[in-house]
C-alpha cells in the first residue's frame, strides 16, 4: 500500500491522549470477556517429593 492509498483510510486525527484512552478501553473490554485463570498449583516448597531430594543422577 502506498502512502496515498493509506492516507485515504484515515478518518480523523485524534490527540494522543484520546488514542490511548480508546486503546485502554478496548483492552478492558477484551479482558472482561476472558475466563478467570485457574488457581495456581503448589509451589516448589510445597511439592517436595522424592524426586526432588534424590541426589545426582548417574548415567
Amino acid at each position: 500500500m502506498e502512502a496515498g492509498q493509506s492516507a485515504g483510510l484515515v478518518d480523523a486525527v485524534l490527540p494522543a491522549a484520546e488514542v490511548v484512552e480508546r486503546i485502554v478501553a478496548e483492552y478492558r473490554r477484551a479482558l472482561s470477556r476472558l475466563p478467570l485463570p485457574a488457581p495456581a498449583g503448589p509451589g516448589p516448597e510445597e511439592d517436595a517429593g522424592p524426586e526432588k531430594d534424590a541426589g545426582p543422577v548417574s548415567g
